[in-house]
C-alpha cells in the first residue's frame, strides 16, 4: 500500500500494485487505463484524436481514419461528460481516505469521489505520481543474461 499525506493533512491510501487489487477493481483499473490510452482525458485527449485523424486522412488511409473518427467522437463525449480516465483509474486504486475504507469506486461514484479528493487537496501531480508508482511496481522484473561471444 502507498499512503500519501496531502498538504491539508488528510491521508489517502492506495494499492501500490495492480497485482494486489481485488479482481473487480483490477478490471476497473485496466478498463479505465485502456480508455485513457485510447481516448485520452479532457480537451488534450480530443486534440490528440483530432491530430491522429488528420494524419490518417493525409495518408489516404480511410479505414484507419474511420476508426480515429470514432475515437474522436468518444473522446469528445468523454470530455463533455467530465470523464477523466486517468483520475478514474486512480480511484480504482484508492483503498482508504483518512483510514476509512473506500468501497464504492464505480462509475457513478467517481464524480463525487473526484470532487471530494480535490476538496481534500489532491492534485494532478499526485495522480500522476501514484499511477507512475503503480505501473513501476506492476511491471515484471526482467534481467538479461549475455553469453560471451565465441
Amino acid at each position: 500500500m502507498k499512503t500519501i499525506t496531502l498538504p491539508t493533512g488528510h491521508t489517502l491510501t492506495f494499492f501500490d500494485s495492480i497485482k494486489n487489487l481485488p479482481a473487480a477493481r483490477h478490471v476497473l483499473f485496466q478498463t479505465r487505463q485502456l480508455a485513457d490510452v485510447g481516448l485520452g482525458s479532457g480537451m488534450a485527449g480530443v486534440d490528440e484524436r483530432l491530430e491522429e485523424l488528420g494524419r490518417w486522412l493525409a495518408a489516404g488511409k480511410l479505414e484507419e481514419a474511420t476508426e480515429a473518427f470514432q475515437n474522436l467522437r468518444l473522446s469528445c463525449w468523454s470530455a463533455l461528460n467530465a470523464y477523466d480516465w486517468q483520475a478514474w483509474s486512480l480511484l480504482a486504486l484508492l483503498s482508504e481516505i483518512d483510514g476509512v475504507p473506500v468501497a464504492d469506486v464505480s462509475d457513478t461514484a467517481c464524480p463525487g469521489l473526484i470532487d471530494r479528493l480535490s476538496g481534500l487537496g489532491l492534485t494532478s501531480a499526485d495522480v500522476e505520481e501514484v499511477l507512475a508508482d503503480v505501473k513501476k511496481n506492476s511491471m515484471p522484473k526482467t534481467s538479461c543474461i549475455f553469453q560471451p561471444a565465441p
